[in-house]
């Protein structure tokens, strides 16, 4: 199960989901590990793409973040010799 864990466990991590939540996700999970796995790998690739094209393309808002960041470290650099 997850991280080894009970349904009763895995309900009290997440009180807002009932049991029975519970033991019919573990079931679809049983009864379609393939399809689960192939959705979360098809997750995980996408999610990577996006994260290069974030990289490669990045907010203005959060490049001047960066710059300033940079800017900011470089001051306290020229302080502390």
């Amino acid at each position: 199960m997850y991280k080894e864990r009970t349904a009763e466990e895995i309900q009290k991590l997440y009180p807002s989901l009932r049991l029975a939540k519970v033991y019919a996700t573990i079931l679809y999970y049983l009864e379609n590990q393939e399809l689960v796995s192939q959705y979360l790998e098809d997750w995980l690739e996408w999610s990577h793409q996006q994260r290069q094209a974030q990289a490669a393309n990045p907010h203005p808002a959060a490049e001047r973040l960066r710059k300033l960041k940079a800017q900011r470290s470089g001051e306290i650099s020229a302080y502390g010799d």
